[in-house]
């Protein structure tokens, strides 16, 4: 393998601890860096690569209105929207660490593709294979919900190699995607050859500073302010604007810079959206009014500079904060634009997170934005990710991040595994002080918009358990319960919740995820009861089952104990006997229990009753 590539393979294995042969370790990297150019948030590369028997895929990934999709219940509630014109792209790939684009490679890929688009797969297939089978079916299911009603389709053979475009490989990828068109599947196929230079400039890509050049047409200045020394109000040519702001070098737009944009674009169907392609593609006289029928674009950059005498500004490391139906659409209709159609956009510097967040906040007030898009903007997530900045202060503990802003750690060389966004943070303290774990891995949107489950104490989740007589009665409690926590505050970020508990719980996560890759324990083999696990640690160190509230006046010696647990090994045995009670409530199943079950409180119960027997 070259040795740059190898380089970068290496520091993709360093940066999310994974040790496997550099083949598998290939196709992590190319799966990486491949479902990085389509989604902004975090995720490990173990979970989008297939395992086991793999049917000649390397790579199975679903993306379904901008969130990654996991499993069937994530499609399920993916599509459990009142949206009409979902964005859905799905996305196979194989790897060879070779260097050489070999036609047989290729053509095991193609039958690989073949059998797994025929949904009645005859090649053996692993767990994972076989779970994205049943995924692309309710996609199918759900064509009506899904923009051009059907999904698109991206096959990508990556090699370690240079690709020179030979005239029988070229042959043979054309087969592939002449075979996936005649599916009738896809609104759009696109079959890619990736080469080393190609795979590199995608990981370069992920740690580059976002830059650009804009020629304003003009602007004036507004004097500084606390935390935001420059600012101006400037109109440009949109099709300009678009080229050097917002299109990437493939003409595709650049998602990278909407990470801080609340409001993911709604698509062309949506009203405002063909209020703004009316005015943009009507009479002359409205293109011409563009600057004043439409609101604009705000952008903010942590440094930017003005040469006042060619009226040329330049940005590092730029946002659109505010204007991403606006800069979808124009870049929808860039070939349809010309010259004459202007933008106002607001620049504003500032390097203050918190003054930036208000900006946010601020410029998206207008109209209601609901669940999970203002989470980061509020005082508790502050709050939190201050109380991570003071912990790294600490030298007997390990540096943990709470990545409040999408993205805000990338580049600064800290690996993966240590930094946790909101959606995982969310996880981990449902999981550990809701005694939720169920729910805790559900599709992800549902885990930030629900609230405050109500869960009962575990005292009382035993004595429910004893009148729940079937899988029916169960459904229908949680039901219930979900109805009655949407009166309640929300899941995470209470004003009232201690910040340590926050802390605790994604610590209880991260240790365990070392226990995982480093296959202490055989912890590997209990990966899908990871959030059942981290419900169960505090009481084993606590040596009884418990419900501490996160603003209890306890919290702080409740979570000083459990962090404390992790300055030595006796951790390993306390999570040693978090696998005690998880195999005592499986062998109690007969020795089986499905994922489903998992997701089920009728598990969560059996646990809890089962720790208390044997914690005592």
């Amino acid at each position: 393998m070259h040795a740059i590539l190898q380089q970068y393979v290496q520091d993709l294995s360093a940066q999310f601890e994974i040790e496997a042969e550099e083949s598998k370790l290939f196709e992590y990297f190319c799966n990486y860096v491949i479902a990085s150019k389509k989604y902004l948030g975090r995720f490990n590369p173990i979970d989008i690569t297939t395992q086991e028997d793999d049917a000649s895929l390397d790579g199975v990934i679903f993306i379904v209105d901008g969130e990654l999709i996991y499993n069937v219940d994530d499609a399920e509630a993916a599509f459990n929207t009142y949206k009409t014109s979902l964005p859905v792209e799905i996305i196979l790939t194989q790897a060879k660490s070779g260097e050489s684009f070999l036609k047989s490679d290729i053509s095991n890929f193609k039958v690989g593709i073949e059998d797994f688009l025929s949904l009645e797969p005859k090649l053996p297939n692993g767990i994972y294979n076989t779970q994205a089978i049943e995924i692309l079916k309710l996609i199918f299911k759900n064509v009506k919900k899904i923009h051009n009603k059907k999904p698109s389709l991206t096959i990508n053979f990556c090699s370690s190699g240079t690709y020179n475009a030979e005239r029988e490989i070229e042959a043979t990828l054309d087969i592939i995607k002449r075979f996936c068109i005649e599916t009738d599947y896809f609104s759009k196929v696109e079959v890619k050859p990736l080469g080393r230079k190609e795979l590199m400039d995608l990981w370069i890509s992920l740690t580059e500073k976002n830059e650009a050049e804009l020629q304003l047409i003009d602007y004036i200045g507004i004097e500084s302010m606390p935390g935001i020394p420059q600012s101006y109000i400037a109109t440009v040519k949109a099709k300009h604007f678009i080229e050097k702001i917002a299109m990437d070098e493939d003409g595709k737009i650049k998602e990278s810079v909407f990470e801080e944009n609340i409001r993911a674009f709604l698509g062309g169907e949506n009203k405002v959206n063909k209020k703004i392609s009316e005015t943009i593609t009507d009479d002359e006289i409205k293109s011409k009014q563009f600057p004043v029928l439409n609101n604009g674009v705000t952008i903010i950059s942590p440094e930017l500079s003005i040469q006042p005498n060619t009226k040329v500004i330049n940005l590092t490391n730029y946002q659109i904060i505010n204007g991403c139906q606006t800069t979808n659409t124009l870049h929808h209709h860039y070939n349809q634009i010309n010259d004459d159609v202007r933008l106002i956009v607001k620049f504003i510097e500032s390097q203050d997170a918190d003054v930036a967040s208000r900006i946010i906040e601020a410029t998206n007030s207008q109209s209601a934005i609901e669940g999970e898009a203002f989470l980061a903007l509020k005082e508790k997530a502050r709050m939190v990710q201050k109380f991570f900045d003071l912990k790294r202060k600490d030298d007997t503990l390990e540096s943990l991040y709470f990545e409040r802003r999408e993205n805000e750690y990338r580049g600064h060389d800290i690996q993966s595994t240590r930094i946790y966004d909101i959606k995982e943070l969310a996880r981990c303290f449902i999981s550990v002080f809701k005694a939720d774990p169920h729910n805790a891995a559900r599709y992800v949107k549902k885990v930030l918009n629900q609230k405050a489950s109500g869960q009962k104490n575990p005292d009382q989740q035993v004595a429910d358990q004893q009148e729940v007589a079937d899988q029916q009665a169960a459904d229908q409690q949680e039901a219930a319960d979900q109805q009655v926590s949407e009166k309640k505050e929300d899941v995470i970020f209470n004003p009232s919740d201690n910040e340590c508990a926050y802390f605790a719980s994604v610590y209880i996560r991260y240790k365990y995820n070392t226990m995982i890759n480093g296959k202490r324990e055989n912890a590997q083999r209990y990966n899908k009861y990871r959030w059942h696990i981290a419900m169960l640690y505090p009481w084993v160190v606590h040596g009884k089952v418990e419900k501490i509230e996160p603003n209890s006046k306890k919290i702080n010696n409740y979570c000083d104990k459990i962090i404390k647990s992790f300055k030595s090994d006796v951790y390993i045995a306390h999570f040693s006997k978090c696998h005690q009670i998880i195999d005592a409530v499986v062998n109690d199943s007969n020795g089986d229990v499905t994922d489903d079950q998992l997701k089920r409180s009728r598990f969560t119960s059996a646990l809890i009753d089962k720790a208390r027997n044997l914690l005592g």
